[in-house]
């Protein structure tokens, strides 16, 4: 009974922090999107369904991490942000509060892409930080990452073949330039693939709220 007490006081604060989110920006973020209906090619191999990140877990991430203040890469504004199948934007959107120097989202599906764009339009009407956001249509585990210090932010949108060419790509592009990387990884059920890749060193996990953070350095 505790546990079942616990998943409606969680649908709750999802469904409650998305609407008064969506409405503060005129955007559509919120409603959770089955991976069997999205018109994208073996999807039920390689990714899952979509839901949001609350903007209060958002925020205690990015405390957890030391942004801003206490940004682990220096500064915040030295950073990229990623978000890795970043859906219709909500993480982007609310990366905007924090002074990355650019916030890139990935995203495969076309209609949710095409739905991400048109938020980030009213988003950035509303007078949202939109000048440094880039939406990108594309498969996760082929996106190039930019050189310089990054925050990865992944909320399980990928089963174990995507998951194992971007820990690839991420390694690349760390080892080969001096940069370091931090990986926020929700709702982690491929996180065995993360401790065993060389390079990634686990630094935080709270396994009651469903959250690793990962470190990659030379």
């Amino acid at each position: 009974a505790y546990w079942l007490g616990r998943d409606v006081v969680e649908r709750l604060r999802y469904r409650l922090e998305g609407a008064a989110f969506d409405r503060r920006h005129n955007v559509e973020t919120t409603s959770i999107i089955d991976r069997s209906i999205l018109n994208v090619a073996d999807t039920n191999r390689t990714s899952r369904s979509y839901v949001a990140t609350t903007p209060s877990a958002f925020s205690r991430l990015m405390q957890e991490l030391g942004c801003p203040s206490n940004c682990p890469n220096q500064s915040c504004d030295s950073c990229t942000f990623v978000d890795l199948g970043s859906g219709k934007g909500r993480a982007v959107f609310l990366a905007s509060r924090y002074p990355f120097s650019k916030i890139v989202g990935v995203e495969l599906s076309r209609e949710i892409h095409e739905t991400a764009l048109r938020n980030l339009q009213a988003f950035s009407a509303t007078g949202g930080g939109a000048g440094r956001i880039e939406l990108v249509r594309g498969n996760a585990g082929e996106y190039r990452f930019p050189k310089g210090q990054l925050v990865v932010f992944i909320y399980d949108p990928f089963e174990g073949p995507i998951v194992k060419q971007i820990l690839e790509n991420l390694w690349r592009a760390v080892a080969s330039g001096d940069s370091t990387a931090y990986v926020i990884y929700l709702q982690p059920l491929e996180q065995g693939m993360f401790r065993d890749q060389p390079g990634f060193e686990e630094i935080f996990c709270d396994e009651r709220q469903g959250v690793s953070i990962f470190k990659v350095s030379r």
